[in-house]
């Protein structure tokens, strides 16, 4: 009967420890920000194989590397590229030669093909000009940052008016808005990224 009990506990604790314990950590998760997927808002990937390609030149497409060895590749997805471009790769990274992003933002995801809430694949456009005199660390949180769009995760600090508040959160790191900050995932977006396709 002690036994029992002592089970019968630890299965309550482990209960509100999930319940309490989880509920918050999907604050900046797709999920919870949009009922549908589209050209303008942040998707879900199709799954935990993320492929990718890109078209940055060296310097960039070095950042994107280390981005995905250093963080992503740490995730429950499972990453391989580059790769060429064709719409069977999950991200595709290029300059914004073809169309020009407007000054003072310097990357911009869009899903490209989509059904509900899980995009296909997607293309992340990168300011060419904005970020040409970049240091290294800078486009790694920019890699980092668009590359979280392209697997669901969204900014954590921008309010229900979408007004951003520029700290940097330890937790959410490089998803977090502004300029210079951490080049890495937070434990808050790693957690999000493995409950879902882990």
């Amino acid at each position: 009967m002690r036994r029992i009990k002592k089970i019968a506990t630890i299965f309550v604790g482990l209960t509100v420890f999930a319940t309490v314990g989880i509920a918050p950590a999907y604050a900046n998760f797709v999920t919870h920000v949009s009922t549908y997927c589209d050209y303008e808002r942040v998707c879900l990937a199709d799954s935990a194989a993320h492929d990718w390609g890109a078209a940055t030149g060296p310097r960039m497409t070095s950042a994107i590397e280390w981005t995905l060895d250093g963080s992503y590749d740490t995730t429950a997805l499972s990453i391989s590229g580059p790769k060429s471009h064709s719409t069977t790769v999950d991200v595709w990274y290029k300059f914004d030669t073809d169309t020009a992003l407007p000054a003072n933002v310097y990357g911009r995801y869009t899903c490209q093909a989509w059904q509900g809430l899980v995009c296909d694949h997607s293309h992340i456009l990168l300011n060419s000009d904005e970020i040409a005199s970049w240091s290294d660390d800078w486009l790694q949180r920019l890699a980092c940052h668009e590359t979280g769009h392209s697997v669901g995760l969204t900014h954590p600090n921008v309010d229900p008016d979408g007004d951003p508040n520029l700290s940097i959160s330890e937790n959410y790191r490089c998803m977090s808005l502004g300029f210079p900050g951490p080049n890495l995932l937070g434990p808050h977006n790693v957690s999000h990224i493995n409950a879902y396709y882990g």
